[in-house]
């Protein structure tokens, strides 16, 4: 196979305008990708957040409820058992009611506390996307290199 010198010239010409063009491409798109990275992390962050601490808020209301139902469910069955002259020894069964619904309820607190440590990382990663968003793109794109070896 021949290959003139004007073919090899031509083909270098073509790899030298397409180098240009991509040079160029990359120049206008990089900054707009980085803020495209950072804007992602921080709505993702911003989610992760508002799901721990809504399924946080949802089992304190639940602890609180659970107090509050059975301090009525105690005050309406002494009230019956002082109605029906009911002994106060049978007085402390109710107590005993009582005191399993506060163990239970402070089990479901404690519970709660645990999306709290969850969301400890989103929050990290907001403050890091929203403070210091070279840094946080520079890590994604570390994460990504290791992903791909």
């Amino acid at each position: 196979m021949d290959i003139d010198t004007t073919q090899i010239q031509e083909l270098i010409n073509g790899l030298c305008t397409w180098a240009r063009t991509t040079g160029d491409f990359v120049e206008t798109q990089a900054p707009l990708l980085c803020q495209d990275i950072v804007r992602y992390g921080q709505i993702r962050a911003i989610v992760q957040l508002a799901l721990a601490l809504g399924f946080s808020a949802a089992l304190v209301g639940l602890a609180c409820y659970m107090m509050r139902a059975s301090r009525r469910h105690m005050v309406t069955s002494l009230r019956e058992a002082h109605a029906k002259n009911i002994p106060k020894r049978c007085w402390s069964e109710l107590r005993e009611e009582r005191r399993e619904f506060i163990i239970l309820s402070t089990v479901i607190d404690g519970m709660s506390l645990v999306p709290l440590v969850f969301a400890a990382a989103p929050l990290c990663t907001l403050l890091r996307a929203t403070f210091a968003p070279r840094l946080y793109v520079l890590q994604e794109l570390g994460s990504l290199l290791r992903n791909i070896t």
